[in-house]
């Protein structure tokens, strides 16, 4: 069974650098001129306002 996504998981995995970016992602990150330290903090500072548990790709928030 997978993990659930909880704020606390999230920031954990931001903390050790382990997550990966999609290239979407990627690509939506630099047409918005958002540096990598913009995106950390975002998920350092955000909160979970929705959970999606099966998409069919895995848990998403």
């Amino acid at each position: 069974m997978e993990e659930p996504l909880t704020d606390a998981w999230i920031r954990e995995r931001v903390h050790k650098h382990e997550y990966l970016i999609s290239k979407h992602a990627e690509d939506e990150r630099r047409n918005d001129c958002l540096s990598l330290s913009d995106v950390e903090q975002a998920l350092l500072n955000g909160v979970i306002i929705e959970n999606y548990p099966d998409t069919g790709r895995g848990s998403s928030c």
